[in-house]
């Protein structure tokens, strides 16, 4: 393996088209972490526990 066939496999993993162009709702965002949220494990964040919009 050389650095030419190291950064072909780097390249691959990534998609050329950019960021995602849509509105993102922080506020719903963190409505939801505050539900999924459990006293169990504090540091977790289970998203089974996440209710659909």
């Amino acid at each position: 393996m050389n650095s030419n066939e190291a950064e072909a496999r780097r390249a691959s993993r990534f998609e050329p088209h950019g960021h995602t162009a849509s509105h993102l709702d922080v506020s719903a965002m963190r409505e939801r972490a505050r539900r999924a949220f459990s006293s169990d494990y504090p540091h977790t964040l289970d998203l089974r526990r996440v209710p659909t919009a």
